[in-house]
């Protein structure tokens, strides 16, 4: 994460992800969505799909899972999960 210049360096949002991505990759992904939402039903992703949608962030996604969570433990129901640590998995990519 990069610290963005001007903001305060307590609050989480001052900092931007590093990308490690080619340009070439980022390039081909936005093409590769275009085409995929031209020939694909509305509907063929998942609700749970958040990767290449537009206005779909990961705060969202985690606010999802906190929300279902919680529901869960209001009506006294299980709820399973499973987390996976992918710290720094694309360094190695």
């Amino acid at each position: 994460m990069i610290h963005e210049h001007g903001k305060p360096a307590e609050d989480v949002k001052s900092y931007r992800p590093i990308s490690l991505l080619l340009v070439q990759n980022k390039v081909f992904e936005k093409l590769l969505y275009r085409r995929l939402t031209q020939l694909l039903p509305p509907d063929a992703l998942p609700a749970e799909q958040f990767g290449f949608k537009p206005k779909h962030s990961t705060v969202d996604q985690v606010q999802r899972v906190v929300h279902t969570i919680l529901t869960a433990f209001e009506v006294k129901q299980f709820c399973s999960a499973i987390f996976l640590d992918v710290a720094q998995a694309f360094d190695r990519v």
